[in-house]
């Protein structure tokens, strides 16, 4: 049985606590000692003031290309899971939309390539007693593992240049926080989780990063975020020709509300009565629709809706 997150804990002037067992949260709700603050990561908001000091989290990060595991350990406790999901394939894809053509500076029928390899072969000794050979003559008694290097040679280094690219990025940001800093490798982080007998995920290779000497699972759900953006900034949708066909609103908030805000509506009449919560697409006539776990549906009135989370660019779920 998968084990949720701990929920976050702010007291009444928003000073960070520790995280609480979900339990614990429901409790304090119950009983009205405390409100929903935010729903994704879920945090609660205590009704009183606490003068206790925090204990110490550490958050760990595996960063990956297009998914990148996260984690948070109380002491050798893990208490808090995810996994997110970058937006970096949807950009290219949308940039490949738009690209006409492709110059080749060095013609494709003259060997030409859309792509720049830089492969190691071997190691330093292999690589000085190969020299100048071809490498099909130097391995024509290993078909195994010339076969091998030319699969390898054609394999995309797209992901590796996306993660040298951003980690050090990622570092320098974090260092800004002046908060104490450690980094690992990628072989002791699969050196840990294979120690600690744990399956392969991003989120548990976030929390076998670095220096690890032992884990307690005590949350292994991750809560799954996905970054999709703030919307389109074109003023209007075009068909398949390129010719406009529906022009967008000047303004993105009707009634308080935006398209992507996650809404609670409690409908008490007419044909659509009940409970929705989901996605909000607003219109400018103050009729909303809303992808709510029953579907889409359309037709709520403003009045009737409740912000429960401002949309922040990202889609979130378990």
């Amino acid at each position: 049985m998968s084990n949720p997150n701990y929920v976050f804990v702010l007291d009444t002037n928003r000073k960070p606590l520790t995280p609480c067992k979900p339990s614990l949260a429901r409790k304090l709700l119950t009983v009205g000692k405390a409100k929903v603050f935010r729903l994704y990561p879920f945090t609660i908001i205590l009704n009183k003031e606490i003068v206790d000091v925090p204990g110490s989290l550490t958050l760990k990060i595996d960063p990956g290309s297009k998914v990148t595991g996260l984690a948070i350990l109380s002491g050798c406790h893990l208490i808090w899971v995810a996994e997110l999901t970058h937006r970096g394939q949807t950009i290219k894809l949308s940039l490949e939309s738009r690209r006409l053509q492709i110059e080749h500076i060095h013609p494709k029928a003259k060997g030409g390539t859309n792509r720049i390899s830089n492969l190691c072969l071997a190691c330093e000794p292999c690589n000085i007693k190969k020299g100048s050979q071809d490498i099909e003559v130097f391995l024509k008694k290993k078909p195994d593992v010339l076969k091998q290097i030319k699969a390898q040679a054609k394999r995309p280094l797209k992901d590796a240049a996306a993660v040298n690219s951003t980690r050090w990025a990622l570092f320098n940001r974090l260092k800004a926080t002046n908060l104490e800093i450690n980094t690992g490798s990628g072989g002791l982080t699969k050196f840990n989780r294979t120690r600690l007998c744990l399956p392969k995920t991003h989120f548990f290779d976030a929390a076998c990063v670095g220096e690890t000497l032992g884990i307690s699972v005590l949350a292994d759900q991750p809560l799954n975020i996905k970054a999709i953006g703030h919307g389109s900034r074109q003023m209007c949708r075009t068909d398949k020709f390129g010719f406009p066909f529906r022009y967008v609103p000047q303004f993105k908030f009707v009634k308080g509300f935006q398209t992507g805000d996650i809404v609670k509506a409690v409908v008490i009449s007419g044909k659509k009565i009940g409970t929705y919560t989901g996605k909000v697409a607003v219109r400018s006539t103050g009729s909303f629709n809303i992808l709510a776990k029953q579907g889409l549906i359309q037709g709520i009135s403003y009045k009737y809706c409740q912000q429960i989370h401002q949309k922040d660019g990202y889609n979130y779920g378990y």
